[in-house]
């Protein structure tokens, strides 16, 4: 570039001078190209969806829901901070009031590997944005808790519904 720098950070050629003299804009999607392949989970390839499990909000309020990371049977309440402190968490857990949510993933696998019920947790919307997770997890306060092994979910035809 005849003595100029290309300054990646600010997306600028500069002079020797460090004069802005063009305005360069960086491909997004290449960026996306080069950094995907940094990204990857390192068993995605081993990952195949076989199932999916379908949670209904048959009431006329916003819920969430969570499966427990605890093993069955220990029912009790995750500790450390609430599992919906993350936005992007708060938003995939959000049923709408008369909505449902799916859950694609390799469960029936998960069984294979292991038979032991997961949990799942339903939570008031207002509960979790009000109270501190502290004082749900201390109260127990959960509107419902399934727990559900695979004859579970095959009998319910893989639909969970709250009603």
């Amino acid at each position: 570039m005849n003595g100029h720098l290309y300054d990646p950070v600010v997306g600028r050629v500069l002079n020797p001078d460090n004069h802005i003299i063009k305005k360069h804009k960086f491909p997004q999607g290449l960026l996306l190209i080069f950094l995907l392949p940094l990204m990857g989970c390192p068993d995605r390839d081993n990952l195949k969806p076989d199932a999916t499990i379908v949670m209904v909000n048959k009431t006329n309020k916003d819920i969430l829901f969570n499966f427990s990371p605890t093993p069955y049977p220990d029912t009790t309440l995750f500790e450390g901070d609430s599992p919906f402190s993350d936005l992007q968490q708060y938003n995939l857990s959000l049923i709408h009031a008369n909505n449902s949510r799916s859950m694609i993933g390799d469960w029936i696998a998960g069984f294979e590997k292991d038979p032991t019920p997961i949990m799942l947790f339903f939570f008031s919307r207002d509960t979790i944005d009000q109270v501190p997770w502290e004082k749900i997890r201390s109260e127990y306060n959960i509107l419902k808790r399934y727990d559900l092994s695979k004859s579970k979910l095959d009998s319910l035809n893989w639909t969970i519904e709250y009603k």
